[in-house]
Protein backbone atom coordinates (compact mmCIF):
# COMPACT_ATOMS: atom_id res chain seq x y z
CA UNK A 1 0.00 0.00 0.00
CA UNK A 2 1.23 3.42 -1.06
CA UNK A 3 1.99 5.92 1.70
CA UNK A 4 0.58 9.21 1.94
CA UNK A 5 4.62 10.29 1.26
CA UNK A 6 5.04 7.87 -1.13
CA UNK A 7 1.81 9.53 -3.20
CA UNK A 8 2.97 12.99 -2.24
CA UNK A 9 6.75 12.14 -3.46
CA UNK A 10 4.59 11.17 -6.60
CA UNK A 11 3.00 14.16 -6.76
CA UNK A 12 6.29 16.34 -6.35
CA UNK A 13 7.97 13.68 -8.95
CA UNK A 14 5.70 14.79 -11.49
CA UNK A 15 5.21 17.90 -10.86
CA UNK A 16 9.45 18.76 -10.94
CA UNK A 17 9.17 16.45 -14.59
CA UNK A 18 6.23 19.09 -16.01
CA UNK A 19 8.39 22.11 -14.89
CA UNK A 20 11.41 20.59 -16.55
CA UNK A 21 9.69 20.09 -20.04
CA UNK A 22 8.14 23.32 -19.60
CA UNK A 23 12.20 24.68 -19.49
CA UNK A 24 12.85 22.78 -21.95
CA UNK A 25 10.40 23.94 -24.48
CA UNK A 26 11.30 27.88 -23.38
CA UNK A 27 14.84 27.16 -23.74
CA UNK A 28 14.33 25.66 -26.84
CA UNK A 29 12.16 28.44 -27.91
CA UNK A 30 14.79 31.03 -27.06
CA UNK A 31 17.16 28.63 -29.23
CA UNK A 32 15.05 29.08 -32.23
CA UNK A 33 14.52 32.88 -31.39
CA UNK A 34 18.27 33.25 -31.15
CA UNK A 35 18.63 31.68 -34.94
CA UNK A 36 16.41 34.62 -35.52
CA UNK A 37 17.43 37.63 -33.61
CA UNK A 38 21.02 36.49 -35.98
CA UNK A 39 18.94 36.29 -38.92
CA UNK A 40 17.66 39.16 -38.13
CA UNK A 41 21.03 41.44 -37.46
CA UNK A 42 22.72 39.89 -40.37
CA UNK A 43 19.83 41.46 -43.04
CA UNK A 44 20.27 44.39 -40.77
CA UNK A 45 24.27 44.31 -41.49
CA UNK A 46 23.53 43.85 -45.10
CA UNK A 47 21.08 46.73 -45.63
CA UNK A 48 23.54 48.79 -43.84
CA UNK A 49 26.32 48.19 -45.62
CA UNK A 50 24.15 48.66 -48.74
CA UNK A 51 22.93 52.02 -47.73
CA UNK A 52 26.64 52.94 -46.85
CA UNK A 53 27.34 51.97 -50.58
CA UNK A 54 25.16 54.04 -52.01
CA UNK A 55 25.88 57.11 -49.92
CA UNK A 56 29.39 56.76 -51.21
CA UNK A 57 27.98 55.76 -54.92
CA UNK A 58 26.03 58.91 -54.54
CA UNK A 59 28.74 61.25 -53.25
CA UNK A 60 31.41 60.04 -56.10
CA UNK A 61 28.71 61.11 -58.53
CA UNK A 62 27.99 64.78 -57.10
CA UNK A 63 31.95 64.93 -57.30
CA UNK A 64 31.91 64.40 -61.18
CA UNK A 65 28.96 66.65 -61.31
CA UNK A 66 25.66 64.50 -61.41
CA UNK A 67 22.72 65.68 -59.95
CA UNK A 68 22.90 69.52 -61.56
CA UNK A 69 22.58 70.75 -64.51
CA UNK A 70 26.18 72.34 -65.19
CA UNK A 71 27.33 74.31 -68.21
CA UNK A 72 30.73 73.05 -69.57
CA UNK A 73 32.93 75.92 -70.44
CA UNK A 74 35.60 74.08 -72.70
CA UNK A 75 35.96 71.03 -75.07
CA UNK A 76 38.32 69.23 -72.51
CA UNK A 77 35.82 69.16 -70.01
CA UNK A 78 33.05 67.80 -72.70
CA UNK A 79 35.37 64.88 -73.38
CA UNK A 80 36.45 64.41 -69.99
CA UNK A 81 33.16 64.43 -68.92
CA UNK A 82 31.78 61.89 -71.50
CA UNK A 83 34.93 59.82 -70.38
CA UNK A 84 34.46 59.79 -66.54
CA UNK A 85 30.35 59.46 -66.57
CA UNK A 86 28.99 56.27 -67.85
CA UNK A 87 25.83 58.19 -68.72
CA UNK A 88 26.05 61.72 -69.78
CA UNK A 89 23.07 64.16 -71.55
CA UNK A 90 24.50 66.91 -73.34
CA UNK A 91 23.07 70.34 -74.78
CA UNK A 92 24.55 71.93 -77.48
CA UNK A 93 22.95 75.63 -77.76
CA UNK A 94 23.22 79.01 -78.42
CA UNK A 95 21.99 82.11 -76.19
CA UNK A 96 19.76 83.61 -78.93
CA UNK A 97 18.27 80.50 -79.58
CA UNK A 98 15.21 80.62 -77.42
CA UNK A 99 14.28 76.99 -77.65
CA UNK A 100 17.18 76.10 -75.79
CA UNK A 101 15.37 77.71 -72.81
CA UNK A 102 12.41 75.47 -73.33
CA UNK A 103 15.37 72.61 -73.17
CA UNK A 104 16.88 74.57 -70.32
CA UNK A 105 13.72 74.12 -68.18
CA UNK A 106 12.94 70.37 -69.22
CA UNK A 107 16.94 69.01 -68.11
CA UNK A 108 17.26 70.72 -65.10
CA UNK A 109 14.23 69.13 -63.59
CA UNK A 110 15.82 66.29 -64.80
CA UNK A 111 19.22 66.26 -63.67
CA UNK A 112 17.80 66.42 -60.06
CA UNK A 113 15.87 63.62 -60.71
CA UNK A 114 18.16 60.99 -62.32
CA UNK A 115 21.66 61.63 -60.30
CA UNK A 116 23.15 58.24 -62.31
CA UNK A 117 23.05 60.52 -65.61
CA UNK A 118 25.36 63.33 -66.02
CA UNK A 119 23.64 66.48 -67.40
CA UNK A 120 25.43 69.43 -69.10
CA UNK A 121 25.26 71.83 -71.27
CA UNK A 122 27.58 73.60 -74.01
CA UNK A 123 27.20 76.92 -76.10
CA UNK A 124 28.12 75.57 -79.64
CA UNK A 125 29.14 79.07 -80.88
CA UNK A 126 32.29 79.11 -78.28
CA UNK A 127 33.43 75.58 -79.38
CA UNK A 128 32.92 75.12 -82.99
CA UNK A 129 35.01 72.46 -83.32
CA UNK A 130 32.46 69.75 -81.60
CA UNK A 131 29.53 71.67 -84.01
CA UNK A 132 32.01 70.17 -86.82
CA UNK A 133 32.55 66.92 -85.11
CA UNK A 134 29.28 66.45 -83.73
CA UNK A 135 27.60 67.69 -86.50
CA UNK A 136 25.19 70.06 -84.81
CA UNK A 137 23.41 71.76 -87.47
CA UNK A 138 20.35 72.37 -85.63
CA UNK A 139 19.73 73.78 -82.12
CA UNK A 140 18.31 72.86 -80.03
CA UNK A 141 20.43 69.58 -80.45
CA UNK A 142 20.52 66.80 -77.17
CA UNK A 143 22.93 64.38 -77.58
CA UNK A 144 22.42 61.08 -75.23
CA UNK A 145 25.95 60.08 -74.40
CA UNK A 146 26.30 56.16 -73.19
CA UNK A 147 30.35 54.87 -72.01
CA UNK A 148 31.38 57.61 -74.60
CA UNK A 149 29.73 57.32 -77.16
CA UNK A 150 26.76 59.11 -78.92
CA UNK A 151 23.66 57.18 -79.22
CA UNK A 152 21.26 59.46 -80.16
CA UNK A 153 20.86 63.28 -80.64
CA UNK A 154 17.46 64.39 -80.36
CA UNK A 155 17.27 67.71 -82.85
CA UNK A 156 14.74 70.43 -82.31
CA UNK A 157 11.66 69.04 -80.93
CA UNK A 158 10.64 66.02 -83.42
CA UNK A 159 10.57 64.18 -80.96
CA UNK A 160 8.94 65.77 -78.01
CA UNK A 161 6.57 68.26 -79.41
CA UNK A 162 2.62 68.17 -79.53
CA UNK A 163 1.16 68.37 -83.21
CA UNK A 164 -2.57 68.92 -83.75
CA UNK A 165 -4.65 67.02 -84.89
CA UNK A 166 -4.14 69.29 -88.30
CA UNK A 167 -0.97 68.63 -88.62
CA UNK A 168 0.16 72.10 -87.63
CA UNK A 169 2.29 73.10 -84.78
CA UNK A 170 0.68 74.80 -82.50
CA UNK A 171 1.83 73.88 -79.15
CA UNK A 172 4.80 72.14 -80.72
CA UNK A 173 7.45 73.86 -78.24
CA UNK A 174 5.64 73.01 -75.40
CA UNK A 175 5.62 69.58 -74.23
CA UNK A 176 6.40 67.67 -70.68
CA UNK A 177 9.45 66.65 -69.23
CA UNK A 178 7.88 63.07 -68.90
CA UNK A 179 7.88 62.59 -72.90
CA UNK A 180 11.71 63.79 -72.90
CA UNK A 181 12.62 61.39 -69.92
CA UNK A 182 10.77 58.93 -71.80
CA UNK A 183 12.46 59.31 -75.08
CA UNK A 184 15.99 58.78 -72.40
CA UNK A 185 14.54 56.21 -71.09
CA UNK A 186 14.29 54.14 -74.15
CA UNK A 187 17.79 55.39 -75.24
CA UNK A 188 18.78 53.56 -71.96
CA UNK A 189 20.88 56.88 -71.09
CA UNK A 190 18.88 57.12 -67.96
CA UNK A 191 17.34 54.46 -65.20
CA UNK A 192 13.39 54.18 -65.18
CA UNK A 193 12.49 54.33 -60.87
Amino acid sequence: MATVGDKLGQVLLEAALDREAELDAQLKNLEEHRDEEDDYEKIRQRRMAAMKANHRRTLELKAKGHGEYQELFDTKHFFSGAKESRLLICHFYRDTTWRCKIVDHHLDMLAKKHLGTRFVKINIEKHPYLAEKLNIIMLPTVSFIKEGQVMYSMIGFDDVGEKTDEGNLSGYDEFHTDKLEQLMIDWTVIEAD
